[in-house]
């Protein structure tokens, strides 16, 4: 079964990825296109304060996103 997930992005992170290397802006832009589709490469839950949300692990970067239905 293949699934679609809508990516919402903040500006803030928009602001960020905006003045990151064209490498990592493309590496996570790669990653948030696979987590869109159902592709959970290194997906983890966050624990503690930040229950509820998960972690995308790209690189050196962490993406940090909460699932909404």
């Amino acid at each position: 079964m293949t699934f679609r997930i809508k990516v919402v992005i903040t500006p803030q992170v928009r602001d960020f990825s905006a003045r990151l290397h064209p490498e990592h802006r493309k590496a996570i832009k790669t990653a948030l296109n696979r987590l869109a589709v159902g592709k959970l490469d290194d997906v983890k839950p966050l624990e503690e304060k930040l229950d509820g949300l998960q972690r995308l692990r790209v690189g050196k970067y962490r993406v940090v996103f909460r699932y909404f239905e």
